[in-house]
């Protein structure tokens, strides 16, 4: 039964070795139980552009209707719009995707009917219902929702816009030959943008799932043969967006974040805690755990404007809580003249990331612990819910096990590289 493809956020694995269409059915009898258990009795699902997930998607679809479960298939599509779904409809959500994994891999992500990720300890519950074997059983129904709610998608994006400076120029997509293909184009051309496509198959596979070195050389290359105003590259479900500028380069993940939160006049955010401190400058920043989940719940609890997460993910909650790197993306081309300057307004932070491999994860948890007492002695700590995260006058550092392999992950954010290099230095000796 494959137990080890559950994850901290989500399912994956390798198709069909790990998770095939008796696994999908299977875990569609968990979700529905699940489902039902909650009384949520609808269930939205859409899926990818891999080769398999369709076949994955309609197993998946079975298992849910044989517990009783009212199923409403939206189909291809990126994930923020099976979010916005499972608020339309008011049903939890199932994205059959694997996100910027290989394209041999498959999973799924499961949402909330309030449009954010499920939590990990709902997660757990999924997966002891799964491995039970306990299924609620029943005769749901099927309902094709796809063109109707690309309609609505399409309408309540552009209607936000009504409001944002005029949509005009010419905007290169990379779609990754994913899910945001099957749409994305679609609603920049119907904003008002002249778009330019590359990688825009919606059968998956033939290029890198994620916008890597080599694509974004493509894509830079095609912003300046094009003489475009900006270029954007999104993951194979569309959660996740880069940006590059013909006279900036390319943009930063806290750059996006900061230019976001000046778009919409931010009030609050909520951000990761290895965000950068630029954020503060465009408004009142919350700082929780890394990892969607945790920043998504913290962000609906408080209800945030904006949610931001420096690896590509965010949310413009008044549209979607789940993270868009079409929406951030459409959002960024609105302002495509500003950007530099907006930038060159913000304060300037430098970002250092680096990694440690550990022998074991009691080797990580004693490196961590080797942190905190450093910091504590030699420095103000502001947070421990992800490691410790301390202050340095302008330099903020965060060291935190991995939540995917024994490393200790450090960030590191400040305005003088040799201070940040400097105390970086010093706290590895620590661990």
């Amino acid at each position: 039964m494959t137990p080890e493809v559950f994850n901290r956020y989500d399912i994956r694995g390798q198709y069909p070795d790990e998770i095939d269409e008796s696994f999908a059915e299977r875990f569609g009898k968990a979700i529905g139980t699940y489902a039902l258990q909650h009384n949520r009795t609808s269930v939205v699902i859409g899926h990818d552009t891999r080769e398999h997930s369709r076949h994955v998607y309609n197993a998946l679809s079975d298992g849910l209707r044989s517990t009783g479960v009212t199923v409403i298939d939206i189909e291809l599509g990126p994930t923020d719009r099976l979010g916005m779904a499972a608020q339309h409809y008011g049903g939890m959500g199932v994205m059959v995707t694997a996100s910027h994994h290989a394209w041999e891999r498959t999973g799924f992500k499961i949402i909330y009917e309030q449009g954010y990720g499920i939590g990990n300890d709902d997660l757990d519950a999924i997966q002891s219902i799964y491995t039970e074997g306990e299924f609620i059983t029943g005769e749901g129904t099927l309902i094709n929702e796809r063109y109707e709610f690309d309609e609505h998608y399409i309408e309540t994006i552009l209607e936000y816009l009504e409001d944002l400076p005029t949509c005009d120029g010419t905007i290169v997509l990379d779609c990754a030959n994913g899910a945001t293909a099957s749409i994305t184009p679609m609603l920049f051309e119907e904003a008002g943008f002249d778009v330019h496509t590359i990688n825009n198959a919606t059968s998956g596979g033939g290029t890198e799932p994620e916008p890597r070195p080599a694509n974004r050389e493509q894509l830079e290359q095609t912003v300046s043969e094009m003489d475009a105003d900006l270029g954007l590259a999104f993951d194979p479900d569309g959660d996740r967006v880069l940006a590059v500028h013909p006279d900036y380069g390319w943009l930063n993940g806290n750059e996006v974040g900061y230019l976001l939160g000046t778009i919409i006049d931010a009030e609050t955010i909520t951000a990761s805690l290895d965000s950068s401190p630029v954020l503060e400058q465009a408004g009142d920043v919350t700082y929780t755990r890394v990892g969607d989940v945790f920043v998504s719940a913290t962000g609906y609890e408080q209800d945030a404007d904006l949610l931001v997460e420096p690896n590509g993910h965010y949310a413009i909650t008044d549209l979607a809580w789940y993270n868009s790197g079409t929406i951030a993306g459409l959002f960024l081309a609105t302002i495509h003249e500003e950007i530099p300057q907006r930038l060159a307004d913000a304060p300037d932070y430098i970002t250092i990331r680096q990694s440690i491999e550990y022998a074991s994860d009691e080797a990580v948890e004693d490196a961590v612990a080797a942190a905190i007492r450093w910091a504590a002695k030699h420095h103000e700590i502001t947070s421990t819910d992800d490691g410790v995260k301390l202050q340095a006058d302008e330099t903020t550092i965060l060291v935190r096990p991995s939540g995917t392999s024994t490393k200790v992950r450090i960030v590191a954010n400040g305005r003088d590289q040799e201070t940040i290099e400097t105390l970086i230095e010093e706290l590895k000796d620590q661990i």
